[in-house]
């Protein structure tokens, strides 16, 4: 560690948590970006040194907060103690904003990380004063940059503006999903303004409100072959069911849906590589080319699953097509000969975590697949299984005029949709899976009134 880091987590963390006590959430997120900007409310001098003590120690000494020159330059001795400490990126807001951005600008191209407060000063305790536009014109400028909205809780009670010592009151750092931002300087302003307020707001009712357990978000997987209407299917139905609620949408993008209505939503930094990976999938010329960025873009979909319960708290996360259940059937294709009941069943356990070794004594296929996926995947609360002869569904996939998918053939998709029965056979049957089958024939209104139906009882079930 240099000499900075080594302040920091020997002395000045301690110290801090000593002193004011500190909770951080969100923070392991930033492990796994290389370089980030964390836009937070501004109501404290203490407020930098908190965000500071919620980084990493291996993000620590490329990470700098944004300072006011024109406040701390006043005296030469604290603008030394805090170079030495800090390392800040001084602007003076009396200058240009062209020069103000500047520095920050020449920071960001050098490859480091930054904290920057976009009220441009500490505010009144609990008001989240507008953004200025300044942090809009850096992400324009480094486009791809994640930005992590970050709300501070405590500081403007501990050290508000004007006060002349600390109170030992407890703070916390609340960091929201890191974001890659698209759009116009001021608008990518208003959308953190909005993100950040979102966040403050929520960590003030956490604060008012006695606490009470969060309920279960229930996910429900929509399977069914390719050309069967499965994506469609799922987005009518994550609508459906956010009336009067939320939902979110795990397909080829992600969405959520409040009220009967779709909400903007930025991408979180994971969605990229994904939607990358399955344009890599559906480009592969054979099976082999198609297996491995699938099997990354399923175990991804699994993560965006423990993702939006975090972040958006939905009723209902509505799956097109689950990793558990899609990989299970799936694996049919790549073995000779017709639909085993008892393979599908045994890899169905493996993935779920229930795998037996005698059942990897009869499938050694089994061996490879607990290698490539050691963890468990998750169960879904149900399942809505779409039938649809697969002559249909190579019909339906010839009117989209696109490049047909390495298994978009009749024979694969007929052995994928007997694979799929298979599965959710052994999931209803050892897992108790709850099952909707429908006829994919059928329009797609009367698939979303069928599948509503069957989501709602569910949910009255568990409630009652």
């Amino acid at each position: 560690m240099d000499g900075r880091t080594s302040f920091h987590v020997l002395v000045l963390r301690p110290l801090l948590r000593a002193l004011f006590g500190l909770h951080a959430q969100g923070t392991a997120q930033l492990a796994t970006l290389q370089q980030f900007l964390i836009v937070a409310n501004h109501n404290s001098h203490l407020d930098a040194l908190l965000l500071l003590s919620a980084i990493p120690r291996e993000r620590l000494a490329r990470t700098r907060p944004v300072a006011a020159a024109d406040h701390f330059g006043r005296s030469r001795r604290l603008v030394h103690l805090m170079d030495r400490l800090l390392a800040p990126v001084w602007v003076d807001r009396g200058a240009s904003a062209t020069e103000s951005l500047a520095a920050m600008d020449r920071a960001l191209a050098a490859g480091e990380s930054l904290i920057l407060f976009p009220e441009g000063t500490r505010g009144e305790p609990g008001v989240l004063a507008p953004f200025r536009g300044g942090v809009g014109w850096l992400l324009e400028r480094h486009p791809g940059l994640p930005v992590i909205p970050a709300a501070l809780s405590g500081p403007e009670r501990a050290l508000p503006r004007g006060a002349a010592l600390p109170l030992p009151v407890w703070n916390r750092v609340l960091l929201g999903p890191a974001r890659h931002l698209e759009g116009r300087p001021r608008a990518l302003a208003l959308s953190l303004q909005g993100e950040v307020a979102e966040l403050v707001a929520a960590e003030r009712g956490r604060r008012q409100t006695r606490y009470t357990p969060r309920r279960a978000t229930r996910a429900l997987a929509v399977l069914g072959i390719d050309g069967s209407g499965k994506s469609t299917l799922a987005r009518e139905l994550a609508l459906a069911l956010s009336a009067g609620g939320s939902t979110c949408l795990v397909g080829d993008a992600l969405q959520r849906y409040a009220s009967g209505e779709l909400q903007a939503l930025q991408p979180l930094p994971a969605e990229r590589l994904r939607q990358r990976l399955s344009r890599r999938a559906k480009s592969a010329k054979s099976l082999g080319g198609y297996k491995l960025p699938k099997l990354a873009e399923l175990l991804l979909r699994e993560d965006l699953l423990r993702e939006c319960r975090r972040w958006y708290d939905p009723d209902w996360v509505l799956l097109d097509g689950s990793p558990l259940l899609n990989l299970a059937g799936w694996l049919a294709l790549y073995r000779p000969g017709e639909v085993n009941p008892d393979f599908a069943a045994a890899a169905l356990l493996q993935l779920a975590g229930r795998g037996s070794a005698a059942a990897r004594r009869r499938h050694p296929e089994l061996r490879r697949l607990r290698a490539l996926v050691p963890f468990r995947l998750e169960l879904p609360a149900a399942a809505v299984l779409i039938e649809l002869p697969a002559e249909i569904a190579v019909a339906r996939i010839a009117t989209r005029g696109e490049t047909r998918q390495v298994h978009e053939t009749v024979e694969k998709l007929a052995l994928l949709q007997r694979s799929y029965a298979a599965v959710c056979a052994a999931a209803e049957a050892r897992l108790g899976l709850p099952v909707l089958r429908l006829d994919g024939t059928q329009p797609v209104e009367l698939l979303t009134d069928a599948a509503a139906r069957f989501a709602r009882g569910l949910g009255e079930v568990a409630n009652g």
